[in-house]
């Protein structure tokens, strides 16, 4: 028994000599196929694996994503931002036409540079008291009062319901300014009687 132990000691020490043997020839020939070649770059037999960094070091070595740093506060900021945008442009059939229309009319009277733009108060757009010949219904007759200049937005009711307190004398001002329609325009001049005289004509 203690026989076949020794021999399969034997047996095993006569395999690892040959594989060294294999082995030892192998690199041998490498070595020689390396210097024929005289290569240039650095041979696998060159790399020292033993001594490569590892792992943890070849990952941080990377480029590391930057991360952006939001606060809660930009980001509720840019959202009510977002909502009141798309609110204005839901609504801007709304407010729209209004807003271009309010333009034009502002460059209608837009006044152009150099010309001097004077602001009448109101007790100032009454001339002084005048007496003139109005003729109506081919009768003449002297009225006395006051030349009115109209301003934006004036029609003849507007203008007889603050002088004479009443809208019922819209014709007789149209028939004592000889006007064709009640339309008024701007700084035009409209003849108003007083009031004395116009309660004994009526």
């Amino acid at each position: 028994m203690k026989y076949n132990f020794e021999d399969q000691a034997t047996s095993l020490r006569d395999q690892m000599e040959q594989i060294q043997q294999q082995s030892t020839k192998a690199q041998d020939y490498q070595d020689e196929a390396i210097s024929e070649k005289s290569i240039d770059h650095i041979s696998v037999t060159d790399v020292d694996i033993l001594n490569l960094p590892p792992r943890s070091n070849v990952h941080d070595d990377k480029k590391k994503k930057t991360k952006w740093k939001i606060s809660f506060l930009f980001i509720r900021f840019l959202l009510v931002l977002f909502l009141i945008i798309v609110a204005l442009i839901l609504t801007y059939n709304k407010w729209g036409d209004e807003l271009l229309h309010s333009a034009e009319k502002n460059s209608e009277y837009a006044h152009p540079a150099g010309e001097k733009v004077s602001i009448v108060p109101v007790h100032m757009r009454f001339s002084d008291e005048i007496t003139i010949q109005v003729q109506i219904d081919n009768v003449t007759t002297d009225l006395t009062g006051k030349y009115y200049t109209v301003r934006e937005g004036d029609t003849l009711a507007s203008i007889a319901e603050v002088y004479y307190g009443s809208t019922y004398l819209t014709t007789y001002l149209r028939d004592i300014n000889k006007l064709e329609t009640i339309k008024l325009y701007e700084d035009q001049q409209i003849f108003l009687p007083n009031r004395k005289k116009q309660n004994d004509i009526d």
